[in-house]
């Protein structure tokens, strides 16, 4: 899958019959570089369980999969669930909960203990939220930045 092909984003979501919502704010972030910039900042590692709430066509979850012990992604879209099973079924660190995470992290919390960090981005404003958990605390993290029409990344805000 090109995650910076907007053309091959649109034919994914149409040949798979996804309509996207917009009370669920659903984006797609198409410059790698500011993936990988994300990434950067979450710096994840080889040990780490990592929560990612809201993955849609999985353009951060590709890049974590092959970083960390294990990917628990949260979706509410049903149609979402379905292509990101079906999409990274070779990895055996990827697992899904289909659902709104205010009802299903409990759960998850319960099969897979505590993670070591929970992110999502919401590009609608441009932030990338995320908790650690480091040696039984939490801290919770706000990275800003600007975005060019959630394409490019100008600044970075820490």
């Amino acid at each position: 899958m090109n995650y910076d092909s907007p053309k091959q984003i649109k034919a994914v979501l149409q040949e798979c019959g996804i309509k996207l919502k917009k009370r669920w704010g659903q984006n797609f972030l198409i410059n790698r570089d500011v993936r990988e910039r994300i990434v950067s900042i979450l710096a994840p590692g080889k040990n780490d369980t990592i929560w990612e709430i809201g993955p849609g066509l999985g353009s951060m979850t590709a890049l974590l999969l092959p970083l960390i012990k294990q990917l628990i992604c949260f979706e509410i879209d049903n149609g979402l669930v379905r292509w990101l099973s079906q999409e990274f079924a070779s990895f055996n660190n990827f697992i899904i909960y289909q659902g709104d995470i205010v009802k299903t992290w409990q759960k998850a919390l319960q099969e897979r203990g505590i993670p070591s960090m929970v992110f999502w981005t919401k590009l609608l404003i441009g932030e990338v939220l995320m908790l650690k958990i480091a040696n039984g605390m939490m801290f919770f993290g706000f990275v800003g930045f600007v975005t060019c029409m959630c394409v490019g990344l100008i600044s970075i805000i820490k």
